[in-house]
């Protein structure tokens, strides 16, 4: 359970360090702006996921299903992560 949290942890941290930095980079340089919507890619069934089950009026519809359904994939994408970790370490303690 320890290596899952500090797997999870680790993942949770390097995904918001990495999505931030190319988010700040992004308004420099347009080919990082592009590299940013490829990486979003990833993210894209989350966001619609919630754009699909949430009504949100307005200007909102335009950018909450976006963050809220980044926050979700880094919180799915980083548990798959340290369910592998976890499942990598039980196949090596066979061996």
């Amino acid at each position: 359970m320890i290596l899952y949290l500090i797997l999870f942890i680790v993942a949770v941290g390097s995904q918001v360090l990495f999505l931030v930095s190319l988010v700040v980079l992004g308004t420099q340089s347009k080919v990082i702006d592009n590299f940013l919507e490829l990486i979003l890619i990833a993210y894209e069934p989350f966001i619609v996921l919630i754009a699909n089950s949430f009504r949100f009026p307005g200007e909102g519809a335009m950018i909450e299903p976006v963050w809220i359904g980044i926050s979700m994939g880094v919180v799915i994408y980083a548990s798959l992560f340290g369910l592998l970790g976890l499942g990598a370490r039980g196949l090596l303690k066979r061996f």
